[in-house]
């Protein structure tokens, strides 16, 4: 028989969440592998689950301790790894567990579950044709700058990161330097748990926010912005436009002003061309 490593969602603020499924899977396995061994056994205790074992993988040893780890899923057979709150291995200890996992021939399987990046995603309402996780928002203020260009190369497309409740507001007014003020933002925090909240507004609309409570999730629909150089802004318009037309029920002449205006182009301008180009 295979070994096996499950990874294992877990609730992030409402214990409910918690699927019969996970319950079913850390009760039988062998092992259970833990971002904080503390955490998991309360969860452990509130639903009155025994697990055979329980090992601990801190962040600031995963990468040790990942190699071990996989010798001892080899010996017993299956193991489970779960992260204080969520699903493992996002921007949480796990992600070197499993890699090593996969290389030694472990098979995964996903205990899906909550997951706070798919739910302020799903929040937010935006529409674009990709999306980007960008884990925490860097610290260093030119990490930061060159974080930003990453996304600008990317759009149209929709950003999401996680930031702590004391760093939020500081976060927001440096984006409000290099992005335009308009730019579409959903604050999601507490998802889950009874203060849930997902303020979303451009991004000007945050100037002076007073700080929130609990962790957070930003999300941006950064949208594309012509080069200088470009000539080819009507057709680039056209492009997005197209895409929107088929994700956004809105009316023509509305979408037509959202794709006109990242390009500096005459909503009407690409109203009729669009309309023209259809008609042939």
């Amino acid at each position: 028989m295979s070994s096996e490593l499950y990874i294992v969602a877990t609730p992030i603020g409402t214990l409910s969440d918690m699927s019969p499924r996970a319950q079913k899977v850390l009760s039988e396995v062998d092992i259970v592998i833990s971002e904080d061994t503390r955490t998991t056994q309360k969860l452990l205790s509130q639903w009155n689950l025994h697990c055979k074992k329980l090992v601990s993988l801190p962040g600031f040893r995963e990468k040790e301790d990942a190699l071990p780890l996989v010798q001892q899923i080899l010996n017993v057979g299956q193991a489970a790894l779960v992260s204080d709150a969520g699903t493992p291995a996002i921007s949480d200890p796990g992600a070197y567990l499993v890699d090593a996992a996969h290389k030694a021939g472990i098979v995964i399987r996903s205990v899906p579950g909550p997951s706070s990046l798919t739910s302020a995603l799903a929040a937010s309402g935006f529409v674009a044709p990709r999306s980007l996780f960008a884990g925490f928002f860097p610290r260093e203020a030119s990490k930061q700058q060159e974080e930003i260009e990453i996304w600008k190369k990317a759009a149209p497309c929709i950003i999401a990161f996680f930031e702590s409740p004391q760093r939020v507001c500081a976060t927001l007014a440096t984006l409000a330097k290099s992005l335009p003020p308009t730019t579409p933002v959903c604050l999601s925090r507490e998802i889950s748990k009874k203060f849930e909240e997902h303020i979303r507004g451009p991004l000007g609309s945050f100037q002076g926010m007073v700080q929130p409570k609990g962790e957070c999730v930003v999300t941006l629909l950064v949208e594309p912005t012509p080069s200088e150089e470009a000539l080819g802004g009507l057709e680039e318009a056209l492009l997005y436009l197209s895409f929107l037309v088929q994700n956004q029920q809105r009316p023509l002449k509305e979408l037509c002003k959202a794709a006109a205006l990242p390009f500096q182009i005459s909503a009407k301008e690409l109203y009729q061309a669009w309309t023209k180009r259809h008609k042939e």
